[in-house]
């Protein structure tokens, strides 16, 4: 399938959604480099999808590159902020960070863009539950 998107993004070069694919399937096989390569094509073909900063994201994750990711997932939501896959990768990274409070309001907004999507409403869930802890524990240690 990946070479067959390769030839389809070599035969049509200004087709997004060509290059898109090859970086996702790219991603999909660990070819990091490659899927990079192909989606900052996408991007320059198309700066405002913010679906491609998504993308270009995902691949930062796979390379543990939390703050490229993040910034990305950023960009993406300044493109489109009704991008739920934006704000839930985005607190994916922050829960992470640890920032708990800040995945809280990433997911909150993922589950307002798609209250179906269960895993966002699970997701938000935790990260109350942890904030909950957190900021337990350090109330408790400032007043000991």
């Amino acid at each position: 399938a990946l070479e067959y998107a390769a030839q389809a993004a070599r035969l049509a070069p200004r087709v997004t959604a060509h290059h898109v694919l090859v970086g996702r399937l790219s991603r999909a096989t660990g070819q990091l480099d490659r899927a990079l390569s192909e989606l900052v094509t996408a991007q320059s073909l198309s700066p405002t999808d913010g679906r491609v900063a998504v993308e270009v994201g995902r691949v930062h994750e796979e390379r543990r590159e939390l703050k490229r990711a993040l910034d990305a997932y950023q960009r993406a939501i300044e493109i489109d902020p009704a991008l739920a896959s934006a704000h839930f990768r985005a607190g994916l990274i922050l829960k992470d960070l640890k920032a708990y409070s800040q995945a809280a309001r990433m997911f909150k907004r993922a589950v307002e863009l798609a209250p179906t999507d269960s895993e966002a409403l699970h997701q938000l869930a935790a990260v109350r539950a942890l904030e909950l802890v957190h900021g337990g524990i350090a109330r408790a240690t400032v007043t000991s």
